[in-house]
Order: structure tokens, then C-alpha cells, then sequence
């Protein structure tokens, strides 16, 4: 009889040259015919994908340009194999065709976190493969093809923009397509890539901004950073890395300053500092131009702030917090259809955080920066766990247990067990025994993570 309150993780092993790890769930008796995704859980899946994308620029990028792959498959191993033995049971234990096959049965309570540590993980392998590639033109080509989803997703809501009102049609074609429904997506999908390819970046972005009534171009200075770092792509592409005048020339009609672009004739560079630039002004171009057209095709603010909200706690828990406040103010400042209530809060919490977990800033800074977040809102009127994340961003651990407590049985919306260790606000408070009794008595056990960091998302106790 399966357990339905487990699921099963499956590795393989063959020495210390093959490692594979699979997650398998019990099959639903009732589980009906699966539906299309919907055009909101599409533009939902592409900000989260972008995200992930960014985040292996800045942190995984440089160290995997020195260990590679080695040292992705050596951290999957190692780290997958002492989660599964620390959280479930051996169920067996064979031998398949020269692989050593282990099945453990780990509580579903530990689906969430053991995802997270996957995800993580994942990252490492996907950028090193990237590599193969020239780094800053990895970095635009995901960009463009970013857009080529982004385009897809706006042309299955408004097919009509991406067709001329009036289109020949050919008798090759006519033979090739079997109904004019065929033609149609076929002429569709050539027009996105005509958008993709046939015209530059900021020609686009201009593009599809007059197309659905949207100004994507508004941040001028954010606009001449991407575009210096498109062409910077496009000398080392094409012209030896070396500075030419069409480069200068592009540089400068985007708003560049001529003192900060390299000479003519000189030899550009790829620095990580230079880097991780690069990587934020095409994250946010890419980043902000969707949501903006999320909210604006498909009025749906409070998903894309939702998304908003998440994509800040993954920068967060990765410590890129610059990054996280720049999301978050984003959809805080927005003056038209303000982020609903819940998600404002969290959004303005993770600003917050932004600034505490900053190691770059002095204490006195932290609470200043604290305090000016926070003053956003009245907080007088809020739940249980909004209290105790309040009281763990603040720090102030007397009566944490007690709070725990009540954050996970009364109100709402209520604490969760894996919550907890995947919240970056209970990062800190992990390593609190008060905070972590409080855990036990309501969920009834405390878990003993890695003593390395990064197993989830932190140390505890």
C-alpha cells in the first residue's frame, strides 16, 4: 500500500561517474484530462524563467567558469543524496545494468524545500552549459529568446497585431497548408520572427510598445546601458572585440556618454563586475517590459505583482538584494492599480529585507533604510504571521515561540512547515532556539539541517 501523504525519490549511481535523481509522485485515482495552460500561468512561468536565468548570471557564471561541470554534478550528488537520507526512509536498494538503484519515501511536508534545493542545483548545471557559448552573447541570446516567448504569449491574445490587415498568399502556400487557420499561425510565427531578428533591440521594444500602448523606453538610462551592452555583444560577435565607429556611433545616439565607452580601436573585456551589470540591465528591460505588458493586455495587475513578489524573495534568497529591491520597487510605486493589500505588504517586506541582509550597509543605515520601508503602510491591522515576520525582520526574538505558534494556527492565511525553511525572513530566526521551539510544538519535530550552508537556505539549529 503507497503512502499518499509521500512521495518517492529515485537515484541512480554508477561509482562517481553517473549520478541521476528523480522525483516520482502515487498516481491520482481521479485525476482528469489536463488543461492548456492559461495565458496568465504562460506569462507567470516566462517571469519566473527569467528570474532563474539572471540569477545563474550573477552568481553561477563566474564560479563555474573555473570548476564547471565537475563541480555542478559533485554538488548535485552530495547534496541530493544527504537530503533524501536525512529526510526519508530507504524503500530499496538494487542493482541495474552497472547502476547502483536507491528508492527513498520522503514526507510530502518535504516536497517544497527538497524542490528548492533541486532548483538551486539546477542552476549550476544549466549555466555550465551555457558556457560553451561566449558569456555576454549567452546573456542576449537569452534575451532574445525571451522575447520570442513573450512575443508568442501577446500574439495568442492579439493575433490580429502581429498580421497586416491584408496578406497575399501565395500558391505554394496554398499547397503547403491544408486551411487558411494553418496559414494563419504559419504567417504569424514568421511576422515574431521578423520582430525577433529583422529589427534591433530598442527597435522592438519600440515596436511592440506603440503596438499594445505601452512606453517601454521611459528609462532612458537603463535604455542606453542595454543598448551599450547589445553592441558590446556585437564586437566581440563580429568584429574581433574590438571598438569601431558603428559601435560609438549606436553607443552615443542611445544616450551613452562618450567618457564612459571604451576608445576606438580598443579591445573590450568582459570583467564579472562588467558582468553583472550587463546582467541587471538586461534582466530589468527584459523583466519590466513584460510586466508592463502583462498588466496591460491582459489587466491583470495583482498576478503580475504576485510575480513581482516572487521573483524579489528568489534575489533575496540568493543574496543578490539589490536586485530584490529594485523588483519590489517596481510595483510599490506604481501610482495606478496599486498592489493588492496582502501583496503590498510582502512586497514592502522584502524590500525591507533588501536592506537588512545587505552586507554592503552599516547597521545604522539597516534601520534607517528599515524604518522608511515600513513607514509605506499602517501595519496596525494585520494577521498573526505578518506580525511574526515583522517581529523577525526587526529581530526581536523575546516571545518568538508564542508567536510561531499563533502564526501557524490562527488567521487566514497561516505558517506552513516548509515555510519556514524557505521563507529568507526566517533565515536569521532559524538559528534561534526559541523560534525553532515554537516550530516543534506545532509541527511537532525540528529538523537538523546541513551544518553546510546552502542545503536549503541557511543553517539552523
Amino acid at each position: 500500500m503507497v503512502d499518499k501523504g509521500t512521495f518517492r525519490v529515485l537515484v541512480k549511481r554508477k561509482g562517481l561517474e553517473n549520478f541521476q535523481c528523480k522525483i516520482e509522485f502515487p498516481e491520482s485515482e481521479d485525476e482528469g484530462s489536463t488543461q492548456g495552460a492559461s495565458l496568465v500561468d504562460g506569462f507567470r512561468k516566462l517571469s519566473d524563467d527569467w528570474t532563474s536565468v539572471a540569477i545563474s548570471f550573477f552568481e553561477v557564471v563566474p564560479v563555474l567558469s573555473g570548476v564547471g561541470y565537475m563541480y555542478a554534478d559533485h554538488d548535485f550528488e552530495k547534496q541530493t543524496l544527504k537530503f533524501v537520507k536525512q529526510k526519508g526512509e530507504l524503500e530499496s536498494s538494487e542493482e541495474e545494468e552497472g547502476l547502483k538503484v536507491e528508492a527513498y519515501r520522503v514526507p510530502y511536508r518535504e516536497l517544497e524545500p527538497f524542490q528548492k534545493m533541486l532548483g538551486k542545483t539546477h542552476q549550476l548545471f544549466k549555466t555550465a552549459e551555457t558556457l560553451k557559448r561566449s558569456t555576454l552573447g549567452s546573456l542576449v541570446s537569452e534575451y532574445e529568446a525571451f522575447w520570442g516567448e513573450l512575443l508568442g504569449l501577446l500574439a495568442k491574445k492579439v493575433p490580429s497585431v502581429f498580421l497586416d490587415k491584408e496578406f497575399v498568399i501565395s500558391e505554394a502556400e496554398l499547397a503547403d497548408y491544408d486551411t487558411i487557420e494553418e496559414l494563419k499561425v504559419a504567417k504569424i510565427e514568421q511576422a515574431l520572427e521578423d520582430v525577433v531578428h529583422g529589427k534591433s533591440h530598442v527597435e522592438t521594444l519600440k515596436w511592440v510598445g506603440e503596438k499594445f500602448g505601452v512606453n517601454l523606453l521611459s528609462d532612458e538610462k537603463m535604455i542606453s546601458e542595454f543598448v551599450e551592452v547589445c553592441q558590446r555583444r556585437h564586437l566581440i560577435t563580429h568584429a574581433g572585440s574590438r571598438v569601431n565607429k558603428r559601435y560609438l556611433r549606436i553607443c552615443r545616439e542611445a544616450g551613452c556618454k562618450e567618457s564612459e565607452l571604451p576608445k576606438l580601436g580598443d579591445k573590450v573585456t568582459i570583467s564579472r563586475q562588467y558582468l553583472r551589470r550587463a546582467t541587471a540591465r538586461v534582466f530589468q528591460v527584459g523583466f519590466f517590459s513584460m510586466h508592463l505588458l502583462w498588466q496591460k493586455v491582459l489587466g491583470d495587475w495583482e498576478g503580475s505583482d504576485f510575480a513581482v513578489l516572487g521573483s524579489s524573495h528568489s534575489f533575496l534568497e540568493n543574496d543578490l538584494t539589490k536586485m530584490a529591491r529594485r523588483v519590489s520597487k517596481f510595483s510599490i510605486e506604481r501610482k495606478k492599480n496599486r498592489p493588492h493589500n496582502v501583496c503590498h505588504a510582502y512586497l514592502i517586506i522584502n524590500q525591507a529585507q533588501s536592506y537588512v541582509f545587505d552586507p554592503n550597509i552599516n547597521e545604522v543605515e539597516k534601520e534607517e533604510n528599515l524604518k522608511k520601508c515600513l513607514s509605506q503602510r499602517d501595519w496596525s491591522m494585520k494577521s498573526t504571521l505578518v506580525e511574526l515576520v515583522l517581529a523577525c525582520l526587526r529581530k526581536e526574538y523575546d516571545g518568538i515561540s508564542d508567536k510561531v505558534v499563533a502564526a501557524a494556527t490562527v488567521g487566514d492565511q497561516l505558517l506552513t512547515y516548509p515555510d519556514v525553511f524557505t521563507w529568507n525572513i526566517f533565515r536569521e530566526a532559524r538559528d534561534n532556539s526559541d523560534f525553532m521551539e515554537g516550530v516543534m510544538k506545532v509541527f511537532g519535530v525540528v529538523d537538523q539541517l546541513s551544518e553546510e550552508k546552502n542545503i536549503l537556505l541557511g543553517e539552523a539549529k
